[in-house]
């Protein structure tokens, strides 16, 4: 039942029952896999960054995408978020470390 409604109504416009309680849950799992979908072309859009706490040898804290071979310790790192791109990610390093650089395996497309 829908809302404790009877969920069989006759449409005798065209002469056939309909089931509401199916139709809404129909609906919804439509729904609920155009969101998901959805979210999922974001998430292969976007990336989750990282920058490195401790600089490099030239004072530059690396910036690293989440799939890097190379991302620092949990405990060696500051989360940035997810990203369009690379160079949106070095812009927001910016306002904790003064000099970031891309990381050379996981962000050539900063270069």
């Amino acid at each position: 039942m829908f809302f404790g409604l009877v969920t069989l109504v006759t449409c005798s416009a065209l002469g056939f029952q309909v089931n509401l309680e199916a139709f809404f849950m129909i609906v919804s799992v439509r729904l609920r896999f155009c969101i998901f979908i959805y979210f999922e072309i974001w998430r292969l859009r976007v990336a989750n960054y990282y920058v490195s706490k401790s600089p490099q040898a030239n004072g530059h804290h690396e910036v690293h995408a989440s799939t890097c071979l190379l991302l620092p310790l949990p405990e060696e790192r500051l989360v940035l978020g997810y990203h369009e791109s690379c160079k949106d990610a070095l812009e927001y390093a910016r306002l904790n470390y003064r000099q970031v650089t891309g990381c050379k395996t996981c962000s050539r497309a900063a270069f």
